[in-house]
């Protein structure tokens, strides 16, 4: 898969709570697809706090948007307010945003969220964990971006062709207008009298 480069410039954001898998997720994906990584989490453990990390990590996507090149977004997140400002700003910068959302069982997200590791060098509370995932808000269809679900227990191989299934098996616009037109024409057999 190496060197594979995308048709166009996606912003794929990726979501989901704690525990999910989402930063093994876009840092693997990132760097199979040579994408440029961008993750709030990161910027904070190196000393930001969460506002001044938000504020760079923007100002960071409107750099990089100069190169056309696809950017995989995790952080600030949690909700459609924070996700439509990122909508919004990727449209403004001719980029087509994706959610990726990373779905695994509560209990067993909490399990890995607790634990140190290194891909969780600070590890949260049972207390904490449950108030980011009350705070959690699924993403809706209205938010107008694809949607694409992944499992967070599955291998990062089948989470990557699933997630390049939906990048490059979009229709063009031609047919889609084809398809709601032959949905239209469908004849119905005459009812029975």
């Amino acid at each position: 898969m190496r060197g594979f480069q995308l048709h166009k410039p996606y912003l794929i954001v990726v979501i989901g709570i704690p525990g999910s898998g989402k930063t093994e997720f876009a840092t693997k994906f990132a760097d199979t697809f040579q994408s440029f990584p961008i993750n709030i989490k990161e910027l904070v453990d190196y000393g930001m706090n969460i506002g001044d990390a938000t504020k760079f990590a923007l100002k960071l996507f409107n750099s990089i948007s100069r190169t056309e090149q696809t950017i995989v977004f995790e952080g600030i997140t949690g909700n459609i307010a924070e996700r439509q400002k990122l909508v919004q700003l990727a449209k403004s910068k001719g980029y087509e945003p994706v959610f990726v959302w990373l779905q695994l069982e509560p209990s067993l997200a909490r399990e890995r969220s607790a634990k140190k590791s290194a891909d969780n060098p600070y590890p949260i509370s049972d207390e904490y964990f449950n108030h980011l995932v009350k705070q959690f808000v699924p993403p809706e269809r209205k938010e107008k971006a694809k949607i694409v679900v992944i499992s967070g227990v599955h291998t990062y191989a089948s989470q990557a062709k699933t997630v390049l299934h939906h990048l490059t098996n979009e229709r063009p616009d031609s047919q889609r207008s084809k398809a709601k037109i032959v949905e239209k024409r469908t004849i119905k057999p005459p009812a029975r009298t």
